[in-house]
């Protein structure tokens, strides 16, 4: 079985971003979470996950948890049915479909293991939901920026605004919003009561525990508001890299880490893309040891650098660092050009 994770992604197609979840609570989304992290969003064969629930407790930070505990959330998965949006690209057409997400989910002792196992499985007709994310858009993330969220509305609210993340800026209808997050009781009508139970605990929760950090205005027209813009941001350690990048002068390093790539590399573009790598790197295999990092760094960027540009291309392009950055940039592009060697994928998409 394999080993639960912080670190694990989640990768989570638009469609279930964008889906209304009503009555699920912070429990019961960051076991959904936990799933997610758990699957192969490429592989449809993955649908059913087990795990420990020993590990569950520990890395959800509920000691003791006990099986009696874990029942309402897997009754509740299997019982009830969330709103899934057709197409969340065009959300002023209202289409959607209704299911439940999951199909089964046991609780049982196994004997071997002395410990008591989870299983959840996939409703099977939500394939292009869970997997097949190729042809689909989705959103990634890393499961520790979520798992230890209290508030439903954090965990809703932190995939919609990592949507919009490239834009820098979220606006959104009140009204949308509630609905959205589910928060469409009476007592969260009143907007003083919605922005202090609500609004101002999920961005405080989101700002303290994820890799976002988020403010927002209200908007108003006349004397009402109507709606809410958002602001979001990369906390400082992604974007640091090309300031310090710029800011760092030119040393040998970055003549290694051009080694095996062509003229067209600048040893201080080598460096700064070396940066890059060695950020995600680390963030996408912590198991990798850091004296491990260089060498792997300059191996990836060696074999970028023949796959995407080689001396044939056509047509060139006219800034072939930038290229490199560009690809590399993309969620775990790296994984593409790191050597095996390097115990490729372990602990992520197993």
């Amino acid at each position: 079985m394999p080993e639960l994770r912080d670190g694990n992604l989640v990768e989570k197609s638009k469609r279930l971003v964008w889906a209304q979840f009503n009555n699920y609570t912070a429990g019961e989304l960051r076991l959904l979470e936990t799933y997610l992290s758990r699957i192969n969003p490429r592989d449809p064969e993955s649908g059913t996950v087990q795990f420990a629930l020993v590990e569950y407790s520990a890395l959800m930070g509920l000691p003791d948890l006990r099986a009696e505990q874990v029942k309402p959330y897997l009754k509740h998965f299997v019982e009830s049915s969330v709103v899934i949006p057709i197409n969340p690209e065009n959300r002023k057409r209202t289409q959607y479909a209704v299911f439940p997400l999951f199909c089964e989910g046991t609780c049982l002792y196994d004997e071997d293991l002395r410990q008591y196992v989870i299983s959840i499985s996939c409703n099977p007709k939500l394939q292009d939901v869970f997997f097949n994310l190729a042809e689909s858009r989705y959103i990634r993330y890393r499961l520790r920026y979520t798992k230890d969220m209290k508030s439903q509305y954090s965990i809703r609210l932190y995939g919609m605004l990592r949507d919009w993340l490239h834009k820098g800026e979220y606006t959104v209808p009140i009204g949308q919003l509630r609905e959205d997050l589910g928060a469409t009781e009476s007592s969260y009508k009143v907007l003083r009561d919605f922005t202090r139970r609500v609004l101002d605990p999920a961005v405080s929760e989101i700002t303290g525990l994820s890799d976002l950090k988020v403010t927002y205005t209200k908007i108003k027209k006349g004397r009402s508001v109507t709606d809410i813009c958002f602001k979001i941001k990369l906390k400082p350690t992604q974007k640091a890299i090309e300031a310090q990048a710029t800011a760092m002068p030119q040393e040998p390093g970055g003549e290694w880490f051009a080694e095996g790539m062509g003229a067209d590399i600048s040893p201080e573009s080598a460096w700064k893309l070396a940066l890059l790598v060695k950020d995600k790197l680390a963030d996408l295999h912590p198991d990798i040891p850091a004296d491990q990092h260089d060498n792997a760094t300059r191996e990836i960027l060696q074999r970028a650098y023949s796959t995407l540009l080689p001396a044939n291309k056509e047509p060139a392009p006219e800034n072939p660092a930038g290229y490199l950055w560009s690809v590399l940039c993309r969620g775990a592009a790296i994984d593409d050009y790191l050597p095996m060697t390097y115990t490729y994928g372990k602990g992520i998409l197993e």
